[in-house]
């Protein structure tokens, strides 16, 4: 195959050219965006002349096989029968090499069209983020919204008087060794969390795919991307695209927005001086922001639970939890924690199906009370 003619660029091209002509390549053959009979097949030729040309080493390697073979079909290939036989392979639905005709891996072929239904469930989630507006005034009745002020008002009911004798807490808080088979991850910039033997650190062949083509399409969606998390940590199996790896679903994101000295309040803000009135202003306007946000997408909140104002390992924190589904897809239980810090905003996002609270629920559990900052103004 003539990698530089699938991605449509010269032999000098630069590494930036090829990611460039791959990003716009892949979206245009996504399986799931072009329903072509040809559609999957172009998308696997395209991303294997990326996964080539964008190393260097392989590149190498490459251009001088290549260069090799085409001097030898020059002198011997009948075009006819060069024809014939990738005819016969496009009708049997296999691939094959130029060199040594072998069969592309079936397996690989599954876990690109596995992939392709995850990045749609991805770019769902984001778009849901653009769309703002006041149809929150029609969707969230003053019923409902009546209801929830109750619900954050007696919550806060039941939370006893401020201690004003304790200790100021040193942060961040001692941490014992993980437990057996977790892994505490450390995060540049942030701090330090244990995640359970169940989950993995996103990289590998699945990263790969996802991140040349998120930000791109976010930015044509209008929306800046928001693809720099500072990590995100997914169901073990998903990096190497195995079929465990997509049984389940869940997701740990820390994401990192950096301002100004004061644009933030501190670590450990005083969650007492905020009124009961306060915590409802703001939960309506967040609840109001992300379901108008969310209208003309396939997402919806499908339950809104009472913001809250939160101590987790002795840093205050703004709590807020709902659930949400995409189209009929399993409904997705979410919890965001806002941990802010002077000059920049920390949030942790903890989610996974519903139906699978029982798998992942303590885990989760233990997981959050691992997590610290340790970059305390």
């Amino acid at each position: 195959m003539n990698y530089y003619e699938i991605l449509g660029v010269s032999r000098e091209a630069t590494n930036i050219e090829i990611a460039k002509a791959f990003r716009v390549l892949a979206k245009e053959y996504h399986p799931d965006i072009n329903k072509s009979p040809d559609a999957k097949i172009k998308f696997i030729n395209i991303y294997e002349a990326y996964s080539i040309l964008k190393d260097n080493e392989k590149r190498s390697i490459y251009d001088k096989i290549s260069f090799a073979n085409n001097e030898i079909k020059k002198e011997t290939t009948d075009d006819s029968t060069y024809t014939k036989w990738q005819e016969t392979a496009k009708d049997e639905g296999k691939y094959y090499s130029e060199t040594n005709y072998n069969d592309f891996a079936e397996k690989v072929l599954k876990n690109i069209k596995v992939v392709a239904k995850t990045t749609s469930v991805i770019i769902g989630f984001f778009v849901a983020m653009i769309v703002l507006g006041l149809i929150s005034k029609f969707i969230i009745s003053p019923i409902r919204a009546t209801q929830l002020e109750k619900a954050i008002i007696e919550y806060y009911n039941t939370i006893p008087p401020e201690d004003t004798t304790k200790q100021k807490i040193d942060l961040p808080l001692p941490l014992p060794l993980p437990l057996e088979d977790w892994k505490r991850i450390y995060i540049e910039g942030v701090g330090t969390i244990d995640i359970p033997p169940t989950m993995e650190v996103q990289s590998g062949l699945y990263k790969e795919i996802i991140d040349p083509l998120r930000p791109e399409i976010m930015r044509e969606m209008g929306f800046a991307s928001n693809s720099n998390y500072d990590i995100i940590i997914q169901q073990k199996g998903l990096n190497e695209l195995t079929e465990i790896g997509y049984q389940r679903y869940a997701r740990v994101m820390i994401d990192t927005d950096i301002g100004n000295v004061g644009d933030f309040d501190t670590l450990t803000f005083d969650i007492e001086e905020y009124s009961v009135s306060d915590i409802i202003e703001l939960n309506n306007i967040v609840r109001s922001s992300m379901v108008t946000g969310m209208a003309g997408t396939g997402l919806k909140i499908v339950n809104w639970l009472p913001l809250k104002f939160e101590t987790i390992n002795g840093m205050s924190c703004i709590h807020i939890s709902y659930v949400r589904q995409l189209n009929n897809n399993p409904t997705v239980f979410v919890s965001l924690y806002r941990f802010q810090n002077v000059d920049r905003m920390y949030t942790l996002t903890l989610s996974y199906r519903q139906n699978e609270e029982e798998y992942w629920k303590d885990d989760f559990e233990i997981l959050l009370n691992s997590f610290r900052i340790e970059n305390i103004k």
